[in-house]
């Protein structure tokens, strides 16, 4: 009697173990360590560009499902790639949420920005010779940068600008300009009438600067306000 019993404790051991090992045996989807990482990496590369260094954590958890065919997406927004991310990641299957999981990654992005050549005094006129291409880090710029001396040339430094430095709209004179002797179109305006005309600038002003001009045509010196569109309003009441 003793000996049967021995031998069914042995079957049921047996059993219990052969059915363990199935269970683990028909995880039909899984996600490596390797896979995630290399997803995320080619996910973010693919969105930012490859002037990148990106930093992911050593251990990633494996993700494991009983299900087969599950489909992995990152969901996180393309427009925060930079600095401190958490990237999230959704499994489904058939288009249903099994599980997600977050992995945090830091994103260094590095671009061939407009910098400094040398210091800039405010008010300086931005050229090729105080302005050059160079490549810089700009994880943490949420400006707008300048990626081309052409679009800079002829404006001026709204502050000291120190050599090395990168350019961003905070630190120039965005608004339109003039020079003395640019031609301008002048609104004069006398009451309800209002005329257009042509003339030309004596002196240079920036948007918002009073200007002093000549209308084409006669000897006489006018005053107006210098506008954005490049128009100058004359009031002569």
């Amino acid at each position: 009697m003793k000996a049967k019993l021995e031998i069914f404790l042995r079957s049921v051991l047996i059993l219990a173990t052969v059915t363990f090992i199935s269970h683990t045996a028909i995880a039909k989807s899984t996600f490596s360590q390797e896979k995630l990482k290399k997803a995320c990496e080619n996910y973010i590369y693919k969105n930012v560009g490859e002037d990148a260094i990106v930093s992911l954590p050593k251990v990633i958890s494996n993700q494991e499902f009983d299900e087969n065919e599950v489909v992995a997406n990152i969901v996180t927004n393309i427009d925060n790639l930079q600095g401190n991310i958490t990237l999230k990641i959704e499994f489904r299957k058939n288009g249903t949420l099994l599980r997600y999981t977050e992995i945090p990654a830091r994103i260094k992005l590095y671009r061939n920005v407009v910098v400094a050549e040398q210091t800039i005094i405010s008010g300086e006129i931005l050229d090729d010779r105080n302005l050059k291409i160079e490549k810089k880090e700009v994880t943490n710029f949420k400006e707008d940068l300048f990626y081309s001396i052409n679009s800079l040339r002829g404006m001026k430094a709204k502050r000291n600008i120190s050599k090395g430095n990168i350019l961003s709209k905070a630190l120039i004179n965005i608004g339109s300009s003039v020079k003395r002797g640019d031609k301008v179109t002048l609104i004069v305006k006398s009451g309800a009438v209002s005329i257009r005309t042509s003339g030309v600038a004596l002196q240079d002003a920036e948007e918002g600067n009073n200007l002093r001009v000549k209308r084409e045509g006669y000897q006489g010196v006018f005053q107006g306000k210098f506008n954005s569109d490049g128009t100058v309003i004359i009031n002569v009441d």
